[in-house]
């Protein structure tokens, strides 16, 4: 653990990609672009369908490869500010979520 005295915080979580489990039910793992091809899988797989469509027209994807693209994007555009970006899966079945992005305490 790396518990800054001046923070008052365990900033691990900024020192490295881990997975962190959240309760039981829960688990967050890191998306960096050696899981992207998993990650595109199932942000298509939540996505493609009529409800996202029409209510978060910008989440929506036609195909994996724009899911791997969108995620890709957001993956950079979370690096160049600073912070982790995570997906927040089930435990007991690899299903995704949501996500989530961490900023450091120093951005």
């Amino acid at each position: 653990m790396a518990f800054d005295k001046k923070l008052k915080a365990d900033t691990i979580i900024f020192e490295m990609y881990k997975s962190i489990p959240a309760g039981n039910e829960l688990m967050l793992k890191p998306i960096v672009p050696d899981t992207i091809d998993s990650e595109a899988f199932f942000y298509k797989l939540n996505t493609h369908n009529e409800g996202v469509k029409k209510y978060l027209p910008s989440v929506y994807v036609e195909s994996e490869e724009e899911a791997k693209k969108k995620l890709l994007d957001f993956i950079t555009r979370q690096l160049l500010r600073g912070t982790l970006f995570y997906c927040i899966h089930l435990t007991p079945k690899p299903l995704p979520v949501g996500y989530i992005h961490f900023s450091t305490p120093f951005t």
